[in-house]
């Protein structure tokens, strides 16, 4: 008999040998159900060996017995024999398929596929120890050798919190299923020369489920997938040999990296778009229909089966392949139920598999909408499995201020696993995108959530840190590498959206959407209301999903980091798609919507600033690109597409202040970093495409002029000096202002003419603003520019009608405005400069001459185009109206300095202004100028400012020299130009004080040139005009600064120059204008030697300025010695020049030779030589006062305080030595001048006696003792006869012994009788001597005075002496006295003055006979007494003569 194994064997080797013949014959099949199958039933349900049951199972290919998986079916060994032959159904997707077709399908029959599929979950799940069950997946313990070293590695790469194993086990002992301990190496099915089972590693069965749901995913994939594709796609993909619409994963993350250079293929902005992939149910005429239709019903009833079975081993300890092999099986099968269009099952997939790619503390599960047939109650599969909900807390808020920081703030970070699930997600979302709908929320929510614990390979400090095996919880996963390949995998999922319709888009923006609006309802609400107020149209329904994170979880930070993901994402989407939103309907392409979310978010309060912020920053990228680089088509095509880049730069401004437009606030510092992105965005934009910009000019002005807060108001120069415009902020300024420097520089020539008015508001308000200088004065340049623009063809009538009639600024720019789109050029022009001229009154002087400069540069590079017309026209309008406006503004502030060094600019571009009027306007236009200017010129001058005042004179000086051979010019009336001089004299400005050292010279010589030029342009220059004249030089000359840097003592200053220059221009045919120029001139002379030279300490000394009136003075006296009024001048001219000589030694003050008294002396002679002799001729009685000025000089010259206490600088002996030669010399000259004019009767006798007592004061050669001086009231000799004590000191004699000496002999000259003429007398001759007579009278008691206070010092002092001698000076001057005395013979009429009757010798020496014995009495000096005796001998000889005459 047979044994049971060999018959078996037998049988399986027909079976197995002629199975197509059993096939053919029905009669073998049915002894095969009848006779074998109940055996083999038996074999194996009873208990048979090992031997036997493996025959049978081999048997059993088509019998499927379920209760055999279940753990109380039997010894283990049997289960996984029957797992092996179900696995190798599975490789054979066919049978499988069939199975189901005949059992499944069939209601008479029991289920095959549906029940061993759940019989899979359970076996899953039945110990979860075995497969290390947990809250998320893990690898083995051993599956990585050098595991602490590993670890170091990991946390030197800065992931924190890995978790790792703590047990020791390794081998078959460890939990987890693993390729090294969870296979054998010969399947059992395949043992047949074993009687005993071989011993099975715990986990094997556990392997063998896994790979029953790899193969099941397989087959499906591999018979599906393919109906999707076109059929001339299909051979190129099966030559790839890979999916057409998926990616397979790899474990070293490479599979997504072939692709990744597609994703740059947004650049080229293709929008080619990919079209639905074929639902394989729609092809119910293939022949394969009713396997598909199989297929699908499969899945729609499998699915919770193998979501429940592949949830449990995602949460297992798998090794890296079949980690790998689950999520590829995983990936697969979603994507087959993704394109039968089967949402629940598709959905239910993604989610859990986006569960998976998050952290399990941080997970969200993302639960869409799903059918009821998915609730747990429905399923045994998918109930209270404590890994399938999460349950843990949100986490934490991020502390970190960068986005980079957030790899490293969580307490776990992403796992290569999960980043592995992740990729699968957006794989998948790059498959099914055509499909997915509303489902794109799960994929791109979960990207949300992952990408929070994503590092950026910037956030590693090297790259063998990149490279980290974290054994203990990942794998042997490269997390660089699978950080690059989530990134290539997002980046072509969402490059992949460029290829959707324009519905399935829709779809993809309004998911994306809902993540930055999703978070909290507080911001929904403000984004609501923000929508309204942006858009009329209503708002487009939110998708609801359901988050699990509790609410406390989501801080502020964690819902910043979402809100910047979504907006990235969002902005990335948008680059990729945007010739798609360039297209003509906004609505349908997605522009609106994506338009509306970025304004939504970047204009409301509620979100944090970087929110706000990287929402501006995404939208101006999309606008920058979508202007730069327009899609390929018509010019109009692509103005379309730059206009709607522009309106999004636009929208982005006016959304910052679109709810405060007329509220005053405070504006957020995340609105000006948005403000000026979008500026900087401009700036970039007109640099790369501003020559091809043909449309959206008016936006880009209106963009560039949005830094201004300019209130509403129908005014047109509401905003001019800038008081109006307020700068939102100072950080603006710059980006916005190199924009309009850009257009202004490069494109004027793109700008429409209708935009011209707008750009001219931006300079001006750019040129007012006052936070930035430097801004504001190269604004002012940017109108030269706009200028030569306007005006560089033609020359053109500049003033219409309208513009003619208007009557102010005001008006005429309303007229200007209201012409925006049809103004002309010339009316531009005069637009731009109504701008400069409003400038001109802002507070800042660095602006206001500059756009002063400007609009006088422009006026006069066009004036010589001007009509007459015209020309008035801006003169008035303009020219004008900038004068009225330095004069209104100045007197609102206190500080005039800095506006009247405005009015200076204004003052001396009038010359050029006046020059070109001369050349354009007629004789009564001229007029009218020159009287204009002249006004405004007065109106400055009443400022009182030396500066001003300067700039006005130098200015109307040139006006009159540049155009003094203009025939117009010689036609003005010069009246209004004299008052103009008279009543400005700047010296008056500062009150007479001079302490502050402002320095007038400049102004007041700008004055006294302008008189120079004015002048010859008098009709006449009468009486009143010459008072004035001589008055306001007198002005000028005392109230002019002192120099600099040296004193007036030797050169004048150029005012006391032009002063005395100026008194020249005095008509002198009058008597009367002679007389006050005399007057003048004289008081110049004195000017120095006013109040006692006070002047000099503060700095004037007018020495130079007395000298050279002094030959001024000269000069005048001589040349007009003919006029009748001669001695009137010559008397005040010689009253001048006694003031410097009665100072001699005195005045502290000389320059270099000759000094003031000298030339004081030199003058006087000069006058008096040309004149007295002409006088005497013509005025034989001379008058009283003008010899008492004579007298006065001549005591001038003959004295000198030679020891004056004044003069701290006692003049040397050299120096008195020289200078009393000159005197001596000068007394010459003038005592023949005078001598013996002075004795006329005309002249009074108390004239005569002044001159006579100089003379006899300074021939004193020793001074007097007091008592022989006549006291008042007594006669000149009174004293002679008074005693007093004699001196016994030396006495000093005077420094000008010759000068005394000299007038010692005019004395006795003047006393003694002048020798009788030989020829014959005549009226001329007595008229002499009768003039010396009275000289000699009138000297007389001087001379015996003289002689007599020698003598009666002598007689004093001798007698104390005793024997010692005389002083040797004083003898001199006894002896010198004695020998005169001796020879004088004495006038007549003289002897009677001093009481003698007789003349002769004995006339002096009787009167002083008693004083000459008593000092003959004390004498002891023989020669002294010679002397005496000698007097007496003559006393004696005339007594003899007198008697003999008797």
């Amino acid at each position: 008999m047979l044994s049971q194994s060999f018959g078996l064997d037998l049988i399986g080797s027909v079976v197995d040998q002629y199975g197509n013949t059993i096939i053919e014959h029905p009669e073998q099949i049915d002894v095969l159900r009848v006779r074998l199958v109940p055996l083999i039933t038996r074999i194996i349900t009873e208990k048979s060996t090992f031997p036997s049951a493996v025959r049978a199972t081999r048997l059993l290919q088509f019998i499927l017995v379920n209760h055999t998986l279940e753990q109380d079916s039997g010894t283990s060994w049997k289960r996984v024999l029957f797992l092996e032959m179900y696995r190798n159904f599975h490789e054979e997707s066919a049978l499988i398929r069939n199975l189901y077709s005949n059992f499944d399908e069939n209601v008479e029959r029991r289920n095959i596929v549906r029940d061993h599929l759940a019989a899979l979950v359970r076996l899953a799940s039945e110990k979860p120890t075995t497969i290390g069950l947990g809250q998320q997946t893990s690898v083995p313990e051993s599956e990585s050798e050098n595991r602490v070293d590993e670890e170091a590695a990991v946390q030197a790469a800065g992931v924190v919190g890995t978790i790792g194993a703590t047990a020791t086990t390794t081998g078959a002992s460890a939990p987890g299923i693993t390729s090294r301990w969870s296979v054998i190496k010969t399947p059992c099915i395949d043992v047949l020369d074993k009687s005993e089972a071989p011993a099975l590693p715990p986990t094997y069965i556990y392997s063998l489920v896994l790979s029953c749901i790899n193969y099941f995913s397989e087959g499906l994939g591999k018979f599906l997938l393919p109906f999707t594709v076109p059929l001339e796609g299909r051979t190129k993909r099966k030559q790839r040999g890979l999916s057409t619409t998926t990616t397979e994963l790899s474990p070293s993350g490479k599979g997504d990296g072939e692709a990744s250079s597609k994703a740059g293929e947004a650049e080229n902005g293709g929008s080619q778009k990919r079209k639905i992939p074929t639902n394989p149910l729609t092809l119910k005429d293939h022949v394969l229909y009713s396997q598909i239709y199989t297929s699908s019903q499969m899945i729609e009833h499998c699915w919770p089966a193998i979501l429940a079975t592949c949830s449990t081993f995602l949460n297992a300890t798998l090794d890296s392949d079949n980690y790998h092999n689950l999520i590829r099986s995983f990936q697969k099968f979603t994507h087959v139920a993704g394109i039968l269009e089967l949402p629940t099952p598709r959905d239910a997939f993604l989610t859990t598999l986006g569960k998976h790619a998050v952290p399990r503390q941080h997970s969200i599960l993302l639960s869409p909408k799903l059918p009821n047939a998915l609730s747990p109650s429905s399923h045994e599969s998918d109930q209270d499995n404590p890994s399938d909900r999460d349950t843990s807390p949100a986490r934490s808020d991020m502390s970190g201020g960068d986005r980079q920081q957030k790899a490293s703030a969580p307490t776990l970070t992403i796992t290569s696993r999960n980043l592995l699930c992740l990729r699968a997600l957006l794989n998948l979302g790059t498959a099914l995108g055509p499909v997915l709908q509303n489902s794109w929320s799960i994929i791109l929510e979960t990207y949300q959530q992952a990408d929070s614990f994503i590092p950026r390979s910037g956030d590693w400090t090297s790259k063998s840190r990149l490279r980290t095996s974290q054994s203990t919880s990942t794998g042997d996963i490269d997390i660089a590498g699978e950080i690059s390949a989530v990134e290539t995998a997002a980046s072509r999922l969402l490059d992949s959206t460029k290829e959707l319709p324009d519905t399935m888009f829709l779809n993809v923006l309004r998911s994306l959407r809902r993540l930055l609006h999703g978070l909290d309802s507080d911001v929904e609400t403000d984004l609501q209301q923000s929508q309204q107020l942006l858009s009329p149209e209503a708002r487009t329904p939110r998708h609801n999903s359901v988050p699990s994170l509790s609410r406390p979880a989501f801080e502020n930070r964690s819902v910043m980091l979402s809100n910047l993901f979504a907006l990235e994402r969002l902005g990335q989407v948008a680059l990729f798609n945007r010739a798609r939103l360039t297209q003509q309907d906004a609505a349908e392409t997605g522009w609106d919507i994506l338009l509306e979310t970025f304004i939504s978010v970047l204009s409301s309060s509620l979100f944090e600033p970087d929110t706000r912020i990287k929402a501006a920053e995404e939208l101006l990228e999309l606008g920058t690109l979508i202007i730069v680089h327009p899609e390929h088509g018509s010019e109009i095509q692509q103005d379309v597409a730059r206009c709607r880049g522009l309106e999004a730069f636009s929208i982005t401004v006016a959304s910052l202040s679109k709810f405060h437009i007329d509220n005053v606030r405070k504006i957020a510092t995340c609105e000006i970093e948005i403000h000026r992105m979008a500026l900087e965005k401009l700036h970039s934009v007109l640099e790369r495409c501003g020559e091809s910009l043909r449309s959206g000019w008016q936006v880009v002005l209106d963009l560039i002029a949005s830094i201004f807060n300019r209130p509403h108001t129908s005014s047109p120069n509401v905003d001019q000096n800038g008081r109006n415009i307020l700068l939102k902020s100072p950080k603006l300024v710059k980006p916005a202002f190199t924009s309009l420097q850009l257009i202004h520089f490069d494109f004027l020539s793109s700008v429409p003419r209708k935009c011209f008015v707008t750009m001219l508001d931006a300079s001006y308000y750019f040129s007012a603003q006052v936070e930035d200088l430097n801004s504001s004065l190269t604004a002012i340049t940017l109108f030269r520019n706009v200028s030569d623009f306007l005006l560089q063809k033609d020359s053109q009538e500049l003033a219409d009608g309208a513009l003619i009639d208007c009557t102010s600024s005001i008006e005429i720019m309303s007229v200007l405005k209201t012409r925006n789109r049809y103004a002309s050029p010339v009316e531009l022009w005069i637009y731009l400069q109504f701008h400069l001229m409003h400038l001109t009154q802002d507070g800042r002087s660095e602006v206001r001459d500059c756009a002063l400069q400007t609009l006088f540069r422009i006026f006069d590079s066009y004036s010589d185009s001007l009509s007459s017309r015209s020309w008035m026209f801006c003169f008035r309008h303009l020219l004008l109206e900038t004068f009225a406006i330095n004069h209104k503004e100045c007197h609102r502030y206190s500080d005039w300095s800095s506006w009247n060094g405005t009015a200076i600019l204004i003052i001396e571009w009038t010359p050029r202004m006046f020059s070109q009027s001369l050349n354009v306007l007629g004789e009564d236009e001229v007029k009218t100028v020159w009287q204009s200017l002249l006004q405004n010129f007065s109106h400055f001058l009443e400022r009182k400012s030396l500066a001003v005042s300067r700039s006005v004179f130098a200015t109307a000086t040139g006006l009159l020299s540049d155009n003094s051979d203009s025939f117009l010019t010689k036609k003005l009336s010069m009246d209004q130009a004299w008052e103009l001089w008279r009543s400005g004299n700047p010296a008056l400005h500062q009150s007479g004080d001079l302490s502050n050292r402002m320095d007038n010279n400049g102004a007041l010589v700008a004055y006294l040139q302008f008189f120079h030029e004015l002048c010859p342009r008098l009709a006449t220059l009468d009486d009143n005009r010459v008072d004035s004249l001589l008055q306001e030089l007198k002005v000028c000359i005392n109230k002019a600064a002192p120099a600099t840097y040296s004193q007036d003592v030797d050169r004048m200053t150029e005012v006391q120059i032009l002063s005395l220059n100026t008194s020249s221009l005095v008509p002198t045919q009058t008597t009367r204008n002679l007389s006050r120029l005399v007057e003048f001139v004289t008081s110049l002379v004195g000017l120095a030697y006013e109040n006692g030279g006070k002047e000099i300490s503060k700095g004037k000394t007018h020495v130079a300025l007395s000298k050279s009136a002094m030959n001024a003075l000269q000069s005048l006296v001589v040349n007009h010695r003919q006029s009748p009024d001669v001695s009137r001048l010559l008397t005040k001219s010689l009253e001048a020049l006694a003031i410097p000589l009665n100072l001699k030694y005195k005045w502290q003050v000389e320059g270099k030779e000759p000094s003031t008294w000298r030339t004081a002396t030199t003058t006087a002679l000069a006058i008096l030589e040309e004149t007295l002799p002409h006088l005497q001729t013509i005025h034989p009685e001379p008058e009283t006062q003008m010899w008492d000025s004579i007298v006065a000089i001549t005591s001038g010259i003959i004295s000198a305080d030679c020891s004056s206490p004044h003069a701290p600088n006692s003049p040397s002996t050299s120096t008195i030595s020289d200078d009393e030669s000159f005197d001596r010399e000068c007394f010459a000259r003038v005592q023949n001048l005078i001598i013996p004019a002075l004795g006329s009767p005309s002249i009074l006798t108390v004239t005569r006696e002044k001159y006579i007592s100089s003379l006899f004061n300074n021939s004193l050669i020793h001074a007097t003792n007091p008592d022989d001086r006549a006291r008042e009231g007594e006669t000149i000799l009174s004293g002679l006869n008074r005693k007093h004590i004699g001196r016994v000191s030396d006495l000093q004699p005077t420094p000008r012994s010759k000068m005394a000496y000299t007038l010692l002999d005019t004395l006795f000259d003047l006393v003694a009788k002048q020798p009788s003429s030989s020829s014959s007398s005549s009226s001329k001759l007595s008229s002499s001597n009768n003039e010396r007579t009275r000289l000699a009278q009138a000297a007389a008691p001087y001379l015996v005075l003289r002689v007599g206070v020698v003598l009666k010092a002598y007689i004093c002092d001798q007698p104390l002496r005793g024997r010692m001698p005389q002083p040797l000076s004083q003898k001199r001057e006894m002896l010198r006295v004695l020998e005169l005395l001796r020879g004088l013979e004495a006038d007549e009429v003289a002897a009677e003055a001093i009481g003698r009757s007789s003349g002769g010798k004995k006339g002096v020496a009787w009167r002083v006979y008693g004083l000459v014995v008593k000092a003959l009495g004390v004498c002891k000096d023989e020669e002294v007494g010679r002397g005496l005796r000698g007097v007496l001998e003559i006393l004696e000889e005339d007594d003899d003569d007198d008697d003999n005459d008797d």
